[in-house]
């Protein structure tokens, strides 16, 4: 017999609730009752149910709605704009289904589960509006979820019923602080939702869509959410969190969208990791380019990076470190490429990593460690430079990227701000307040059909090895005459002006002795084997010279 929960009035924020079991397999909630009453709700669906692997021990805390189980499937049907759930435990086995019915795409379901253990999620779970789930013990989403809803948060921080209610939504109660939100499954918010996983640590190895959404994997133990706004967060960490892992190895899709993977610092000393080895996808719907952005807050690497992150009170005194393997794609078939930013205290692009922000008219822009000499106008470049220089950044828009103490960019790394058809390279910097090791390649040519070089810089502002490879050269561009003689058809190709490349470290040599630069072992791009006690900055004379005869 199918067991449904049932709200006889509007439950408010402050108020209890009692529940009673009638007999023919109903629980029945009401409001009035204060003390042990969400006991008593849960003794009542104990007596009323049997052991199901879909979420149990349900009663509503806020707002207003119903819970109604049959065979394999619990459905919870909202009927208020906002509404809260508290749960005695919200697992969902492979063979079962949990579905919320809600008024509108803009409402929002409060779970709050009550559980001593981590929720485990292998079957179903849709949602026609938007989920927040809490649990300070964590949430794994199995190889064999299927989320699709029109938004998500997963979260290890709670929320005050009267807050959420009241449209703030602010997460200031840290849950478990080693615990961790982990997706191995598949999730899917409806376009232009929001997908956010925010615990001290948070593991993707499965893939999560929101197409002209905003996806955003966060390590902290607090956080506010702008729902309706930019829908992106501003995340903090209390001193009680030992350790910040974010691992993505799985794929993140969100064209004409916005991902954002970031780790807050505090003044404890607790270093930080980001490591990307999968793939981020935001490729351009119409005029929407894609952003992608990575940042770990450390003791030297600040900021708020777009006001959505910032340091914990106090100086910060932990290292963080963002390891980059994988795919990072902003690109535009149909117009200027997009944003990709990624910055630590120590920045490592590793020699599988793809970066790629190329469009068809036109480059976009990226930044390594830093924007181009470190967020400063470089006062070897012409009046001409200094404003294409202003207007790459203002079209960035008022937040800088801060800078890394370290960066690296192994040989194999191939990072391109291209125009594929007509118009201008892009900007690609990669910059390190201490030092920068380029081994990689760097395009930002101009259009095949035309336009201009882009401009690179890959720089430290102590010491620089350069002996990668970087290319802005102008773009070519057919034009056709026939002969009103001889009637023949004649084609001329202009090229359009070479970009520039900006190597500007204190003092630099440019030599003919081949060194082995960062030459690593194994895969973290810190284990140098090579010239770790240089001093000086260094760049192959051949380098210099071919690209001199190249114009």
């Amino acid at each position: 017999m199918p067991k449904t929960l049932h709200t006889e009035s509007n439950i408010h924020a402050g108020d209890r609730a009692r529940a009673r079991a009638d007999g023919r397999g109903h629980v029945h909630v009401t409001r009035g009752a204060r003390a042990g009453s969400f006991a008593a709700g849960l003794l009542a669906w104990s007596l009323a149910t049997t052991a199901l692997a879909n979420p149990v021990g349900g009663t509503v805390s806020g707002g207003a709605g119903s819970i109604n189980s049959s065979g394999d499937t619990l459905t919870v049907t909202q009927t208020t704009d906002r509404a809260v759930f508290d749960w005695q435990g919200f697992d969902i086995g492979a063979n079962e289904t949990t579905r919320f019915n809600q008024p509108n795409a803009n409402a929002v379901a409060l779970n709050r589960i009550h559980s001593a253990t981590p929720s485990q999620i292998d079957g179903r779970l849709s949602a026609n509006g938007n989920l927040v789930l809490v649990n300070p013990n964590g949430v794994v989403f199995g190889a064999g979820a299927q989320v699709d809803v029109n938004g998500l948060v997963a979260t290890t921080s709670n929320i005050a019923n009267s807050s959420f209610l009241a449209g703030q939504l602010t997460f200031d109660q840290p849950g478990d602080p080693n615990a961790k939100i982990e997706n191995r499954g598949t999730i899917t918010a409806r376009d232009a939702g929001l997908v956010g996983l925010v615990a001290p640590n948070v593991i993707n190895s499965g893939t999560i869509t929101a197409n002209l959404g905003r996806v955003q994997l966060g390590s902290g133990d607090s956080f506010t959410l702008d729902l309706y706004g930019d829908g992106l967060m501003n995340l903090a960490v209390s001193d009680a969190v030992g350790s910040q892992l974010i691992e993505h190895s799985g794929a993140i899709n969100a064209a004409g969208g916005k991902v954002l993977i970031t780790a807050a610092a505090g003044r404890q000393a607790v270093d930080s990791l980001i490591r990307v080895s999968g793939e981020i996808n935001t490729p351009a719907v119409a005029e929407h380019a894609g952003v992608i952005e990575i940042f770990a807050a450390g003791s030297h690497a600040k900021g708020t990076f777009g006001g959505r992150l910032a340091n914990g009170a106090g100086a910060a005194s932990g290292n963080s470190t963002v390891e980059v393997y994988g795919t990072l794609n902003a690109t535009n078939d149909h117009g200027q490429g997009g944003r990709i930013a990624v910055s630590a205290d120590r920045v490592g692009i590793g020699s599988t990593a793809q970066i790629d922000a190329s469009g068809t008219l036109g480059g976009g822009a990226i930044s390594i460690g830093g924007d181009v000499h470190g967020g400063e106008t470089p006062s070897v470049l012409s009046t001409v430079e200094r404003e294409t220089l202003a207007a790459v950044r203002e079209r960035l828009g008022p937040n800088p990227t801060p800078n890394a103490l370290y960066t690296v960019v192994q040989s194999g790394a191939i990072i391109r701000a291209n125009a594929t058809d007509t118009g201008h390279g892009g900007l690609v910097a990669v910059w390190a307040d201490e030092r920068t090791d380029f081994e990689g390649r760097i395009d930002a040519n101009g259009g095949l059909n035309g336009g201009d070089g882009g401009l690179i810089e890959t720089s430290g502002k102590n010491i620089l090895m350069a002996l990668g490879d970087a290319n802005a050269a102008g773009g070519g561009e057919d034009r056709y005459a026939i002969d009103p003689v001889t009637n023949l058809r004649t084609r001329t190709r202009t090229r359009g002006k070479a970009g520039e490349w900006l190597l500007d470290p204190g003092t630099i040599t440019i030599g003919t002795t081949a060194i082995s630069g960062v030459t690593t072992s194994g895969t973290n791009p810190f284990s140098y084997t090579g010239t770790t006690s240089a001093t000086a900055s260094y760049v192959p004379a051949a380098t210099i010279n071919s690209k001199l005869a190249a114009g």
